[in-house]
């Protein structure tokens, strides 16, 4: 009796503290249930008052964005009529550069060039919106003028280094050619570098803005060193056959100095063609 007693009292203990447990969890999920409906109400008093601040920050966001583009179309007008204004100002911020023209003891290239666009840009917009505008003719005057200095600059380093090939250093280039020699025998510089790329940017330029006169400028001022070139030879010829045949000579001489001097054009012909590129556009070069 005394075992069953004691296991009895046990599973009576063991009821009472399960008892006591379950009443610990009850009361729990009824605090639970209360927060959590505390937390329900917290939400949905958070929602309506986001919704009630939405409603409020939703048209100043829209007037907003509305300033924004606003001011950004504000910003452009700006940007614009400061060009337009800069169109009208134009002649009389670039004139002094004009009058002094590209080259020695004038303006920078680059510099010139620089003005030259400004004045073209206000051109075009004049001939587009204003034709009969007084603008217009004050503009299209002054990039005329500077485009007139600009070929004068590009004749003047041409005629700078028009000096005609020697006698001897073309005779050289010839004989160097019949020697069967594989190497190729470099002519004298006709250009400086530095000043060929000095041509090549004012040619771009002219070409880019309709001025091609110094096409013809080009061809007569070259032309001109190459017959020149011939002339020297020609009568480097003469003085060097009157000199061991007296004041006559040969038609079988005169026939090989005619030989020399076809071969001699045919070689200057190569060197101008060498020179050419670059300061000429390939569609106006020679084929």
């Amino acid at each position: 009796m005394n075992v069953i007693e004691e296991r009895k009292f046990e599973i009576t203990s063991k009821l009472e503290k399960e008892k006591a447990n379950l009443s610990l969890l009850t009361e729990r999920l009824k605090k639970s249930s209360q927060i959590t409906k505390g937390i329900d109400t917290i939400l949905n008093t958070f929602e309506e008052r986001l919704s009630r601040l939405e409603d409020t920050i939703l048209p100043v966001y829209n007037d907003t964005e509305n300033l924004q583009k606003s001011q950004l179309n504000i910003d452009r007008t700006l940007v614009l009529l400061d060009n337009v204004i800069s169109y009208y100002n134009v002649s009389s911020e670039v004139e002094s550069v004009v009058e002094k023209g590209p080259g020695e003891g004038g303006i920078e290239l680059d510099e010139y060039l620089h003005s030259l666009n400004r004045l073209s840009k206000a051109q075009k917009y004049f001939e587009k919106h204003i034709p009969q505008s007084v603008e217009l003719e004050n503009v299209s005057t002054l990039f005329h003028k500077g485009s007139d200095k600009l070929n004068s600059e590009f004749k003047t380093i041409l005629d700078k280094y028009n000096t005609p090939m020697l006698p001897v250093v073309l005779l050289d280039l010839i004989s160097f050619d019949d020697s069967g020699n594989k190497e190729m025998k470099i002519p004298p510089v006709q250009i400086p570098e530095h000043n060929k790329a000095y041509l090549i940017k004012i040619a771009n330029w002219l070409l880019d803005n309709g001025r091609d006169e110094y096409l013809t400028v080009y061809g007569k001022v070259r032309g001109a060193v190459l017959q020149r070139s011939l002339t020297m030879l020609r009568n480097h010829q003469k003085s060097v056959n009157a000199s061991y045949n007296g004041e006559e000579f040969d038609n079988e001489q005169e026939m090989e100095n005619y030989l020399i001097c076809v071969i001699a054009l045919h070689k200057l012909m190569q060197v101008e063609q060498s020179l050419i590129k670059g300061i000429i556009a390939p569609a106006h070069q020679p084929r």
